[in-house]
């Protein structure tokens, strides 16, 4: 009998979603997801904690968390894909228009960077991490952002 190659992948993606692929870890702490790889000497950096709905002012601009998406592997469960986090957040600035911006991280990978009103924003990470069973309060969860002034 013959092994294709596409009978192959089949066959793992198929263990994967029957639990007897390795389990996803979650995404690394804080401290070792905020290291910048392109820090500039002039940039100013700082992570700001943000709530559902609460507003946050920091480096000029005021941010509102307004939606998540999370699609993150829940501890406990054994997942083919990782997930992402989506944070979509309202940003301003004094009186100016408001805008909507949507702040990505890929499980395991750097946070994808934002542009809005002469800062970067990057999503860090969202507490609680998800856990089979338990879906955590909107009130409950933190969104950690860094913000770069350019």
């Amino acid at each position: 009998m013959r092994i294709t190659r596409a009978s192959f992948v089949v066959a793992a993606l198929v263990a994967g979603c029957s639990g007897a692929s390795t389990p996803v870890s979650p995404d690394p702490p804080p401290a070792a997801a905020a290291v910048d790889s392109n820090p500039s000497a002039a940039e100013t950096v700082v992570t700001v904690e943000l709530r559902f709905d609460e507003t946050v002012e920091s480096e000029g601009l005021k941010l509102r968390w307004l939606e998540l998406e999370d699609s993150r592997c829940p501890i406990g469960v054994t997942c083919v894909w990782a997930g992402q986090t989506v944070v979509t957040v309202e940003v301003w600035r004094g009186d100016e228009e408001r805008l909507e911006l949507e702040l990505l991280r890929r499980a395991g990978r750097d946070p994808e960077p934002a542009r809005a009103l002469g800062r970067q924003l990057r999503l860090i990470n969202v507490e609680p991490h998800p856990k089979e069973g338990i879906t955590p309060a909107r009130g409950d969860q933190v969104a950690r952002i860094e913000i770069a002034v350019l």
